[in-house]
């Protein structure tokens, strides 16, 4: 049944962020099962005292209803993703999921690019392909943005420690079939994401190979597939040229609700505003759901307590994943 829900899980994820959040709640019966194992873990732990720090708080809000819709997001979006992403990893047919995950995306990803390219509309039923001449299948640029890096990151590490040839170019293919989904999302943030983690990765390489010339190699298409898209692409290099931070309304509009974000600290420090007490404030800003910064949302919100709760969950995922990258460079080094 686990594997059925794992499956069904890697399917929807890449179609509708309300389809995986209900799977998700089938995490819930993994958790209760696997209690024994799990109540050790400091990851799981972090998130829980997270949540349970901004429940108290939620309950002295005065707009209740939007601090607890707010915390159940929080509570599907880490907790229960964590639980089924546990689930995964725990499971034998772990690398069949993510092959079913990144073959599923694909397919969604290609129906974004016959829309992008006006062959099919941009918008079949409830599902968005295209919006302001970005691909956006089906979430939002940033959504998706974030999704390509997922995949492209993983990829980019085994071509650099990878040494089988006839797989590597079947790792190339989809590392730059899924660049240029990034690309084409126009995610200014997932760029300047990818290029720190691959100079980071870079630097791994470098270290444990003492060689940079496959890293060059691999570095330099980046920058050839970034360069053809800005010169060739008209909505990717408008979006790119216009970003200024004294005339793009974005930018603009983003560094007003920071130094709002900064006010607000200074008023509550410690607990903070309470999840969606200080956003209500706004007035002269558009309205926004959130501060677009997670760590000054956090802090506004959580005050001081909640961001070093939030730090420990990082700390702790950074931990993970370094255990778990050293597990994989034994595997393919």
């Amino acid at each position: 049944m686990e594997l059925f829900f794992n499956y069904l899980f890697a399917i929807l994820q890449p179609f509708s962020k309300d389809g995986w959040r209900i799977i998700s709640l089938i995490s819930l019966f993994f958790f209760f099962k696997n209690w024994n194992s799990w109540k050790k873990d400091k990851l799981i732990l972090s998130i829980l005292l997270f949540l349970a720090y901004g429940t108290i708080i939620s309950f002295f809000s005065e707009y209740k209803s939007d601090s607890f819709k707010d915390m159940s997001n929080y509570f599907v979006g880490w907790f229960l993703s964590f639980l089924m992403g546990y689930a995964v990893t725990e499971t034998k047919d772990k690398l069949k999921l993510l092959k079913c995950y990144v073959f599923v995306f694909m397919f969604t990803l290609f129906l974004g690019f016959l829309a992008y390219f006006h062959i099919i509309p941009r918008r079949i039923g409830f599902l968005h392909l295209i919006e302001y001449g970005r691909l956006i299948v089906f979430d939002g640029g940033p959504e998706l943005g974030a999704r390509c890096n997922f995949v492209i990151i993983p990829c980019l590490v085994l071509l650099l420690f990878y040494k089988n040839i006839k797989q590597n170019i079947i790792i190339s293919l989809i590392a730059l079939y899924f660049t240029y989904a990034l690309l084409l999302s126009g995610t200014r943030n997932c760029y300047i994401s990818l290029f720190l983690t691959f100079l980071f990765i870079f630097f791994f390489y470098m270290y444990k190979r003492k060689t940079v010339f496959k890293g060059i190699c691999i570095l330099s298409v980046l920058i050839l597939c970034f360069t053809a898209t800005y010169l060739f692409n008209a909505n990717i290099k408008k979006r790119i040229s216009n970003t200024n931070l004294k005339t793009e309304s974005s930018i603009v509009e983003r560094l007003e609700i920071y130094k709002f974000g900064l006010q607000l600290l200074k008023e509550k420090p410690i607990f903070g505003h309470i999840p969606k007490v200080a956003i209500h404030r706004q007035e002269n800003i558009n309205s926004l759901p959130h501060f677009h910064d997670i760590y000054l949302n956090t802090f506004v919100d959580f005050g001081i307590i909640g961001l070093i709760l939030f730090l420990i969950i990082i700390y702790n995922i950074f931990k993970r994943l370094i255990i778990l990258y050293m597990i994989l460079l034994k595997v393919i080094v």
